[in-house]
């Protein structure tokens, strides 16, 4: 098997030089980031999660009302792991 020949998504996929240089960060940002702690890093990190977190669960939640707890709890299980749910 494969994997990039069978299982093609934006991350195995050649991007344009185009979309790569805007794909980059500012050079501001990366000196921000630069002075930054570790901890703050994470931190901000963190945050990023838990809001991806309560997006995908309010996007869920509103495309299947009646979902279980169990459910839901699979469905982002499977979101953070995978990418999927």
């Amino acid at each position: 098997m494969d994997f990039v020949r069978d299982y093609p998504n934006v991350y195995t996929e050649r991007m344009s030089q185009e979309d790569e240089l805007r794909d980059r960060p500012h050079p501001k940002q990366i000196e921000v980031w630069k002075k930054m702690s570790p901890f703050e890093r994470f931190r901000i990190s963190e945050s990023l999660r838990d809001g991806a977190i309560e997006l995908r669960k309010s996007v869920l939640l509103q495309k299947n009302p009646s979902i279980t707890a169990e459910e839901l709890k699979q469905k982002i299980d499977e979101f953070i792991l995978y990418g999927t749910g």
